[in-house]
This record gives structure tokens, C-alpha cells and sequence, in this order.
């Protein structure tokens, strides 16, 4: 039972000045795992929706999600994790997905994800 990491970087480009950026996580094909999310070096939550601030006070920042999703089905050994950022109702999504090398091995996905105007 061994850990793989895998290391994503993206840039989310703000649309707004002052709507709320909103960030969640959640993996699937049947694992199930949990997540924390950072803003720099600030820790905003874990395993939920957070509310990261304006547009504005997110400008130039580093939001950092990590995830660990452990295999638990015996038919197939892929993980899967989709990040959503929502900003005035409009939701961007990234997904991931990754072949974990044995049953019973544990993904943890580290996304970087820059934010610009």
C-alpha cells in the first residue's frame, strides 16, 4: 500500500472585483477522500466549501488544495478529483484522474492554482 503524489498547476483568471471566490473538492469513482484548502500559507478549510474572499483580496495568490484518496474498489485502481472554483455563479471546473499503481494505494493530488486578472 503505497502513497503516489501527483502535482497540478493551473491559473484561474478573476472575473469580477468583488464577488465572492468560492472553492471545493470532491473525488470520486467510489473512494471517497478528504481535502484542505490554502490560500498562501492561510488554511481556509477542510472537506467543504470555503469562501476564499473577493476577487480582489485573491488577486496574485496561490490557492492550494490537497487531497488523499485511498483505492477501494478491486475493479479498477483509478482516482479521480474535480476542483470547482464558483465567482458570481459561474463555476469552472478542473479535473484530474490518475492510475494508482496496486489496489489499496492512496492518490494525494497537490493542486496550485494561481489566481489573476
Amino acid at each position: 500500500m503505497a502513497t503516489s503524489y501527483y502535482k497540478k498547476q493551473e491559473t484561474y483568471t478573476l472575473k469580477t472585483k468583488t464577488a465572492d471566490i468560492l472553492i471545493s473538492a470532491e473525488s470520486g469513482n467510489g473512494e471517497g477522500g478528504s481535502y484542505v484548502i490554502f490560500k498562501g500559507q492561510k488554511l481556509l478549510g477542510a472537506n467543504e466549501t470555503i469562501n476564499a474572499g473577493t476577487a480582489d483580496s485573491c488577486d496574485g495568490k496561490i490557492i492550494k488544495i490537497i487531497a488523499t484518496i485511498q483505492d477501494k474498489l478491486p475493479q479498477t485502481n483509478w482516482t479521480n478529483l474535480t476542483v470547482t472554483i464558483t465567482e458570481n455563479g459561474v463555476k469552472t471546473s478542473y479535473d484530474y484522474a490518475e492510475e494508482l499503481p496496486a489496489d489499496l494505494d492512496t492518490a494525494c493530488y497537490i493542486i496550485k492554482i494561481t489566481m489573476q486578472k
